[in-house]
């Protein structure tokens, strides 16, 4: 009994300890009974618990750590654990409640670990969503702009216009290293927050160092900026045409600058009238504005050479929008439970398609009937395109 008080005297500290290699309770009985005959089998739960944690630690990644720290994010907040829950529906699994470790039983690990690979796919878009919520952001800009990009008619300075507005917000943004407020929020309790922040800054240079490399080309056609009739012309000057006749005489077009500049002086009287008598003139499409232009004037002698100019720019075309949308329709019609059909048939279809596009079926129904020589064509045996 002795021998076991003295051992325990020594175990709280309350007498001389002796320094020793194995500070566990079996080693310090054995050492202070001076038992030789004492077996011990350990502890394999510990043994086990320890040859885990020596091999986990070797892995870059702190598994532990995550684990608790997705906990602690998670376990006062209900507003998260909400979100968490919507997150769920989203990809379509239970939501299950997170599950707290303890560093003294590493038996719990596991079932963190479990609970979190069964809740990874929403997890992983919780902790995803200030990229997704940047890159909403980011690509509003690109939405809005790319549907006015697609438009059918436009022409290459109205698409060169629409590019250099995009450049703008995305070069402002990166000046005020904006972030939205629904990004900086996801951001606020995230150790890497400057870290992200500084790596969406970074997108923004790169979009637009993209974006002013690839609209270089359309730099050559800043001689037809005259071209686009606004509101405000009372700056329009002759001088502005010249870059353009010399482009076009590189090219082939000759201009007769003598009859242009008449032709030009006559121009400018009828966007004055028209900034007078109709603004709605300056909202219209560009090619329909010089249509407007053309059918006012009587005689060809008054815009032959302005008329030129408008052939060889409106030709260019601004994008392949439109080729994409008749590859579309061929995709269509040329189906594999159509496959017989004959590229005239294809061509005759397609060319029907798309040049009644804007007609409703009633629309083209009437259309039809009002037509009698295609309702003869229609009826009768011979073929026709």
């Amino acid at each position: 009994m002795a021998s076991i008080k003295n051992y325990l005297l020594n175990w709280v500290g309350l007498r001389e300890k002796k320094p020793r290699r194995h500070q566990n309770v079996f080693t310090r009985l054995k050492e202070s009974l001076e038992k030789e005959h004492l077996i011990g089998v350990g502890c394999p739960a510990h043994i086990m618990h320890n040859s885990l944690r020596n091999g986990i630690e070797l892995m870059k990644l702190d598994i532990e750590s995550i684990i608790l720290k997705i906990f602690n994010y998670f376990s006062v907040y209900t507003v998260r654990t909400e979100a968490l829950k919507e997150f769920c529906n989203y990809v379509e699994i239970n939501y299950q409640p997170l599950l707290r470790h303890s560093k003294t039983r590493w038996l719990s690990l596991f079932p963190c670990v479990e609970r979190v690979l069964k809740l990874y796919p929403a997890l992983k878009e919780y902790f995803l969503k200030a990229y997704l919520w940047f890159t909403h952001s980011l690509m509003s800009i690109y939405q809005a702009n790319l549907a006015k990009v697609e438009e059918e008619h436009n022409s290459v300075l109205e698409i060169s216009k629409i590019l250099q507005s995009v450049l703008h917000m995305l070069r402002n943004r990166r000046i005020n290293n904006f972030l939205p407020l629904s990004v900086r929020e996801h951001l606020r309790d995230n150790d890497e927050a400057e870290s992200i922040s500084n790596e969406f800054i970074s997108v923004y240079k790169a979009c637009e160092d993209y974006l002013m490399e690839w609209i270089t080309p359309l730099e050559d056609f800043k001689g037809f900026e005259w071209m686009t009739l606004l509101k405000e012309n009372e700056n329009l000057k002759y001088d502005d045409l010249v870059s353009c006749i010399e482009f076009l005489r590189i090219r082939g077009v000759e201009i007769d600058d003598v009859k242009l500049h008449d032709q030009f002086c006559n121009l400018i009287s009828f966007l004055k009238s028209k900034s007078n008598e109709d603004e709605a003139y300056f909202d219209l499409k560009l090619h329909e504005q010089w249509t407007i232009y053309f059918k006012s004037v009587k005689n060809i002698e008054c815009f032959s050479e302005l008329l030129k100019i408008c052939e060889f720019y409106f030709c260019i075309s601004a994008h392949n929008a439109n080729v994409e949308r008749v590859f579309s329709l061929i995709n269509t019609q040329w189906s594999k439970e159509r496959n017989r059909l004959s590229v005239q048939s294809v061509k005759s279809i397609i060319l029907t398609q798309y040049n009644f596009k804007n007609m409703s079926c009633e629309d083209f129904y009437n259309y039809l009937l009002k037509n009698k020589e295609l309702l003869s064509k229609i009826g009768s045996s011979a073929k026709y395109d």
